[in-house]
């Protein structure tokens, strides 16, 4: 087959990957909402999906390119903190970000 690489010449995809501008601005949003959250204006932030939990290097390319933006999600406690994390975007007009309440998350 055309692809069909032997074991020892696998090409490293990690290299040819760049971050776009959505990864920059993703990152941007969230590092602005975990400060708020460590000055203590928002409480209840537990942190982005992505950053929760550990993903196998032989499948991170796969589940990252599956999962895409679902992986940015912003996990809170509440829909309250959802809201308050809503309100700060709005309000410095800074973006927009999805979120998820554990509280309306199925047991």
């Amino acid at each position: 087959d055309l692809y069909d690489y032997p074991p020892d010449s696998v090409p490293d995809f990690n290299s040819i990957l760049v971050p776009n501008v959505d990864n920059v601005r993703t990152d941007f949003l969230m590092h602005l909402i975990m400060k708020q959250s460590k000055a203590g204006n928002i409480k209840g932030i537990i942190g982005r999906l992505g950053d929760l939990g550990t993903i196998d290097k032989k499948y991170d390319i796969a589940i990252s390119t599956l999962a895409s933006n679902s992986l940015d999600t912003i996990l809170g406690d509440t829909v309250h903190t959802a809201q308050s994390c809503i309100t700060f975007l709005k309000n410095k007009d800074i973006g927009r970000a999805n979120f998820l309440a554990l509280e309306k998350m199925d047991k």
